[in-house]
């Protein structure tokens, strides 16, 4: 999964872009100098400056920016639970506010990273109906179609499978997609549609998933009784693997 590791990393480098705006003056001084570690990503001093400007002037019109950056920076140092916390703070103060749709966003992927998936689906999906026209939902969907997966609803993680797809067919996720949409296809039953998108990714040039998709095309056809397709779909995938992971 690694395009959907980096994905992330792309999506949190860009969130990073909405820098906090700076003043002058009392409390100012402090979120001034919070908010310049943030900019030069110095996440540590930033979190620290953050911290005491929220205890020192909580009630500072700015106190609900700060616990969004203060957010950012934690998720930046892999502080998912602390970051989370933050998160709902913003939320709890600014529901309709500037960051309340990276905020919900980030809510639930972080839970999502953590496997809290009772935790991240309603994050998740509260998003996604809040904020549909969101670039993040294309993230929202993988995220809530891999969710229902592991929570053996295949109806709901085609739904969020082909709405994703539908969204960015050729994006960063889109092989990821039709992974997932063969997956919960196989669970429904549709063995015509899992084999389709299994061998489309078996057979398209490059694919991460390529290699375990020739395998799932293999098992199905194995147990739909087609053994010389199995034993075809079986030769090309030793010879794509040749003694790496799906070979013995």
């Amino acid at each position: 999964m690694d395009n959907v590791h980096q994905a992330r990393w792309i999506f949190w480098f860009v969130l990073l872009t909405a820098t906090p705006v700076l003043r002058a003056g009392g409390a100012d001084d402090q979120y001034q100098l919070a908010a310049r570690h943030y900019r030069h990503q110095r996440w540590e001093l930033a979190t620290a400056e953050f911290k005491t400007f929220l205890d020192r002037f909580p009630d500072d019109t700015r106190a609900s920016d700060a616990s969004f950056y203060l957010g950012e920076a934690l998720v930046q140092q892999h502080q998912f639970d602390r970051a989370r916390a933050r998160f709902s703070d913003y939320l709890a103060a600014a529901p309709s506010g500037a960051h309340a749709g990276q905020a919900l966003f980030r809510k639930g992927e972080l839970a999502y990273l953590q496997d809290h998936y009772d935790l991240a689906r309603p994050d998740l999906e509260a998003f996604h109906r809040r904020f549909p026209n969101d670039p993040l939902n294309t993230h929202c969907l993988y995220y809530v179609g891999e969710i229902a997966l592991a929570a053996d609803d295949p109806d709901s993680a085609r739904d969020a499978f082909q709405a994703c797809l539908k969204l960015r067919p050729e994006g960063t996720l889109g092989d990821d997609c039709r992974f997932g949409l063969a997956q919960a296809l196989e669970r429904r039953g549709d063995v015509d549609g899992a084999l389709r998108f299994y061998q489309f990714l078996a057979d398209k040039p490059n694919a991460a998933q390529g290699a375990e998709a020739q395998l799932q095309l293999a098992i199905i056809l194995y147990h739909e009784g087609r053994f010389g397709d199995a034993i075809d779909a079986l030769r090309q995938l030793k010879d794509r693997a040749g003694d790496r992971k799906y070979a013995p």
